[in-house]
């Protein structure tokens, strides 16, 4: 269980790492009620990348890791 833990720590960590570079969103409300917010995201050298995350999605993702930890 121990070598399961360990490794799902190291997975978020390593997934934690690759969002690093910065984009610009554009979000507008179409006026619908149902999936109403797109956003349009410009960004340079993203295109090598399959995922945006925010900032507070990295924040929650280093806060799994912390607690992975405390718990260990």
């Amino acid at each position: 269980m121990a070598i399961l833990w360990l490794a799902s720590m190291g997975a978020n960590a390593a997934l934690r790492s690759t969002f690093t570079v910065d984009v610009n969103a554009d979000c507008y409300n179409d006026g619908s009620t149902v999936n109403s917010g797109h956003c349009v995201i410009s960004r340079g050298d993203v295109h090598k990348r399959a995922a945006v995350v925010t900032q507070a999605g990295k924040a929650y993702m280093s806060g799994i890791a912390g607690l992975s930890a405390l718990e260990m």
